[in-house]
């Protein structure tokens, strides 16, 4: 099956010779992965999250792992963590894509789109910061052309032109960037456990709306303590235990 065979395949993490150097753990996971020994893989990857060592490899990595053990919570939050970080590489969508389908849950309901969030979504962080730095870089240069253009007319001329190019692409840029923005000041949860009830009330006696599986996730739009409301992606909002979720983060 193709989502198999996307699913297993690796990426070693970048700088991989730096970093080998530095840490065979790095290059002893991805030869565990290599001799199917998974979930001796996936306890390496996660020592290393622990430590604070991330990158979009290494999510791409576990979140494939996980996938090949079944962990459909664990594959869900690092494959959503690793498209945030890269949301144009093909192969953490597509073994993200095999993770949400392989769930459980099935919301009733149509999505709620939010346009803004959908743009965000698409554009790297990186990129998202150069389309505004890119255009005020160009906006300084044509100020500082236009001090010293003096009476020469061609430099003041050209100042100009760079003044009309730089604003016009400053507006671009900041709407790409404030989307993107939108996007990584979300906060979203995964549920990680197979199941857990998710209730109407943040109370633990409170009615269960229905039980949420693992990889089921939502923005967090409240909380107490040990719970939060999640928004799932139809609109529909529940209190989950916080204990049985992870941020995507």
């Amino acid at each position: 099956m193709r989502a198999l065979l996307v699913g297993l395949m690796l990426v070693a993490s970048s700088g991989a010779g730096a970093v080998a150097a530095e840490d065979g753990r790095l290059r002893r996971a991805e030869l565990l992965a290599q001799k199917n020994e998974a979930q001796a893989a996936v306890d390496i990857y996660r020592a290393l999250l622990s430590e604070g060592r991330d990158g979009k490899d290494l999510r791409y990595n576990l979140g494939s792992l996980c996938l090949q053990l079944a962990d459909l919570g664990c594959a869900v939050l690092h494959l959503r963590v690793a498209a945030r970080m890269d949301p144009r590489d093909d192969d953490v969508r597509h073994n993200l894509d095999v993770a949400l389908e392989a769930r459980s849950d099935r919301l009733a309901g149509s999505p709620v789109v939010d346009p803004l969030r959908v743009i965000g979504e698409q554009v790297p962080a990186r990129l998202a910061r150069l389309a505004l730095a890119i255009p005020l870089a160009v906006l300084g240069l044509a100020l500082l052309l236009l001090a010293l253009a003096g009476p020469r007319q061609r430099l003041r001329s050209l100042a100009r032109a760079l003044g009309v190019v730089g604003a016009c692409s400053a507006v671009g840029g900041a709407s790409v960037y404030a989307c993107r923005l939108l996007v990584e000041r979300s906060a979203e949860a995964v549920v990680v456990v197979p199941q857990t009830p998710a209730l109407k009330e943040p109370d633990a006696a409170a009615a269960v709306a229905f039980t949420a599986h693992a990889g089921l996730f939502g923005d967090v739009v409240g909380s107490v303590p040990g719970m939060l409301r999640l928004r799932f992606e139809n609109g529909l909002e529940a209190w989950i235990k916080e204990s049985d979720t992870a941020l995507v983060r």
